[in-house]
């Protein structure tokens, strides 16, 4: 009895903790990937957002007309104070903080993947913007390095090159993986209550052994 009731308490509560662990991951889930696009951003009322002074999106909002740009445009407009900060660096401290969504090159990728663990990115990009090679009109040079970039396009070293230096798993890939996972030494008391159970129960099952035969010697003699 002793060995099955330390089993079942055993099994009680590794069922009790992998529930638990499922649900505040669940939890977690659903509160940090709540906000995948710009319309998203802008519709909640709770998380306050912005950017950097001299980022392209800020002059971009400021004077398109198209939505949901030039809604964020406004916001910036009216929360100066919060959302047009002075450096990248004071953002991404904002962020680390809690409540507050920073808005940056996605170059910066990188940064969080090595530096910044307690932060996420948006599963879709806010700004799509393109970078070009200027020529002068007539340049001996310009067919060429088109036609260099379509082959190292069409050879995937493009891609190469993107996943070794902007899509690089850093460090921060690791830890985030290892949050919320439950490890043999969660339960290293669950297995000590369970070695003393069987341990208990074995104890007790040699007193009742040794009584049997006692009982039985005496009744012989």
């Amino acid at each position: 009895q002793v060995v099955a009731g330390t089993w079942w308490f055993f099994i009680l509560v590794t069922v009790a903790s992998y529930t638990a662990n499922l649900a505040a991951f669940l939890g977690r889930a659903n509160k940090v990937y709540s906000i995948h696009t710009p319309d998203q951003l802008i519709a909640q009322r709770t998380m306050p957002y912005g950017t950097y002074r001299g980022y392209t999106l800020l002059k971009f909002v400021q004077n398109t007309t198209l939505p949901p740009y030039r809604s964020m445009g406004k916001y910036m407009q009216e929360h100066r104070d919060t959302a047009i900060l002075d450096t990248k660096e004071e953002g991404l401290r904002r962020a680390s903080e809690g409540n507050y969504a920073f808005i940056a090159g996605a170059n910066y990728k990188y940064v969080l993947q090595n530096d910044w663990c307690n932060l996420t990115l948006a599963s879709d990009p806010f700004f799509k913007s393109m970078i070009a090679l200027p020529f002068p009109a007539g340049s001996p040079y310009l067919e060429p390095m088109n036609r260099a970039l379509m082959a190292m396009q069409d050879e995937g070293i493009l891609d190469s090159l993107k996943l070794k230096w902007l899509e690089k798993p850093g460090k921060c890939m690791e830890h985030n993986k290892q949050d919320g996972v439950l490890r043999i030494n969660n339960f290293k008391g669950v297995f000590i209550v369970l070695l003393l159970g069987i341990t208990a129960g074995g104890i007790v099952g040699l007193f009742e052994c040794f009584g049997h035969q006692g009982r039985k010697l005496t009744k012989k003699g």
